[in-house]
């Protein structure tokens, strides 16, 4: 068995490194009689991250290099989880408190980082941004763009967010005016940089206002300045980038608003944060599903902390009222035609999809004749996008389509659990391992197992039919940002790497999400309720694209802010 899995662990993997590390630390310590556990409850929520870490990890192992959950990978997953699970805990230890100390409150007077904390980390990051939006002008015209733009050829239909396919309209149209599609795009790309930059400072602003130590408010900034994650989504003209905005500030609002014992006072409060909540779910159709969550938790926490009850409930049915009024008004004004539920459906499709290209013995022949009919493209299963079974799916065509492919899922669900749980969690991997690297090869595969042009981490192509152009105006940059993120060469950089798995901010969160248990730190709950019912979604979607993790990867410093207790004092 051990050769079996021999090759499982990737080259560019740091896990058994550090457990090795850990583990040499562990036994010196026992020998000098030392404890890590500071009392019980840790050592059980410890040893608890740790089975949870470990398994995800050894199972995405064992999924990423086509494995399935035999007897065999399932011992190897256990074994892992009773060998590894103790150090893995005790690396929790170590960067609980290792975090705990640093995003702890700097006391002491003089507390002045910037002359302005909005416009100073803003116009930071923005200079930072500027040569990448020059290397990849106008933008990236790529993923999702070209349909929206095509509906605004023709008719409207709710599968993107109206909003924004209006907001591209308006500057494609601009650019029509002006005799430059380009000019007009780029117009629209410097105006959802600025509207990200802005949120993204607003959340530095959050962490100087709570006095975060210099250092760490610093290495926020920077994260956000120079992690080419940000910059080069940035300029994609993608709805993401948007929601990702409205996503982050809501966040920020929320957090405020919990400092402030669920308080609201002004008029503008009470204005910014429906705004934020409205534009949040209407800019991505599962934003509604976070906004939701996140009122019902704010309703709860009033309930039980008996506070500012009389606010909470106005707050929900307003941002309730007048989200769907906005939301009727566009759909009244476009005439869109409503999207096929076929969006929501991407696992259960996946999962059935699984049983028939490696169990199709096991339908009968009624059961298999009646999938081929109302999912025509079963077939062409891909384990990590849903996109070629659900589009023609024809199971909301009749109320008996609908009836009979729910008997069937279900009927194999109880026969085949084991393929379900593996369409599911490869679909997925891409949010939960660390070394991950589906997401940067799901596009551009060619039949002949090439790789077509602009594919990658990123996207980069530019759609042909609308007169835009890629046209960079710093060559040697746009040349060093397609070889690390087209051709995937940041994958050959071992720590580098680590940055750009959507893995490691998974698991900071879940780490977060632990350490607040550990604490009992009630006033992380609701904050949590926001980022980890937006994460759910993400999880039940089509595939593992890094722009959908964008929110919460953006959320990240300041959720740590409140998970690890900094203090409540704002700066003068």
């Amino acid at each position: 068995m051990i050769d079996e899995f021999a090759d499982l662990i990737p080259y560019y993997s740091v896990l058994y490194i550090l457990i090795a590390f850990l583990i040499v630390i562990s036994i010196r310590k026992y020998r000098n009689g030392d404890t890590f556990f500071s009392s019980e409850r840790e050592k059980i929520i410890s040893i608890t991250f740790g089975v949870f870490f470990t398994l995800f990890y050894v199972s995405g192992l064992v999924l990423s290099s086509g494995a399935s959950f035999t007897t065999k990978s399932v011992s190897l997953i256990l074994a892992s989880c009773a060998l590894f699970s103790a150090a893995v805990g005790i690396g929790y230890r170590f960067i609980t408190l290792f975090l705990d100390k640093h995003f702890n409150a700097a006391n002491g007077s003089g507390y002045l980082l910037f002359r302005h904390s909005l416009l100073s980390p803003f116009f930071i990051i923005i200079a930072c941004w500027l040569p990448v939006f020059l290397a990849l002008y106008p933008g990236l015209f790529a993923y999702d763009v070209a349909g929206q733009m095509y509906q605004t050829r023709g008719s409207y239909s709710t599968h993107h967010p109206l909003l924004h396919t209006l907001f591209l309209q308006a500057f494609y149209k601009l650019g029509e005016k002006i005799g430059s599609y380009n000019d007009g795009m780029a117009i629209s790309v410097i105006i959802q940089m600025v509207l990200f930059a802005l949120s993204l400072a607003y959340s530095i602003q959050y962490m100087i206002n709570k006095r975060v130590k210099r250092s760490v408010v610093i290495a926020a900034l920077m994260f956000f300045s120079v992690i080419p994650i940000f910059p080069i989504l940035a300029v994609s003209m993608t709805k993401d980038i948007l929601f990702s905005a409205a996503f982050v500030a809501s966040f920020v609002k929320i957090l405020q608003l919990i400092d402030n014992g669920l308080n609201i006072t002004k008029i503008w409060d009470w204005i910014s944060i429906i705004a934020l909540f409205i534009l949040t779910s209407l800019l991505r159709s599962n934003g509604k599903y976070a906004v939701f969550a996140v009122l019902v938790a704010l309703v709860l926490k009033a309930i039980t902390d008996r506070a500012n009850l009389k606010k909470m409930y106005p707050l929900l049915v307003l941002t309730i009222v007048f989200t769907a009024i906005s939301n009727h008004a566009l759909v009244r004004a476009t005439h869109a035609l409503p999207v096929s539920k076929n969006e929501m459906m991407s696992v259960p499709y996946q999962q059935l999809a699984r049983v028939y290209r490696y169990n199709i013995n096991c339908f009968t022949s009624e059961d298999r004749a009646a999938v081929e009919r109302i999912i025509p493209s079963i077939g062409s299963y891909n384990e990590h996008i849903s996109d070629g079974v659900k589009g023609p799916a024809k199971v909301f065509d009749s109320h008996e389509n609908e009836k009979e492919f729910w008997h069937i899922y279900f009927k194999y669900m109880l026969k085949q659990p084991v393929r379900y749980a593996e369409a599911f969690l490869i679909t997925s991997i891409g949010y939960w391992y660390l070394d991950d690297i589906s997401n940067s090869q799901m596009y551009g595969r060619r039949a002949d197992g090439g790789i077509d042009d602009d594919f990658g981490l990123f996207l980069m192509d530019t759609k042909p039919g609308y007169g835009i152009t890629h046209e960079s105006k710093l060559p040697w940059l746009d040349k060093i940002i397609k070889k690390l993120f087209h051709e995937n060469k940041y994958q050959k950089l071992p720590v580098i790497a680590v940055v750009f798995s959507m893995g490691t901010y998974f698991w900071l969160i879940v780490l977060s999400f632990f350490y607040c248990v550990q604490k009992k730190n009630k006033e992380a709950a609701v904050p949590l309720v926001f980022i980890l019912s937006y994460i759910a979604t993400v999880l039940a979607g089509p595939c593992s694209l890094i722009r959908y993790a964008l929110p919460y990867i953006a959320c990240l410093p300041a959720l740590m802010v409140t998970a690890y207790k900094a203090d409540d004092v704002q700066a003068k």
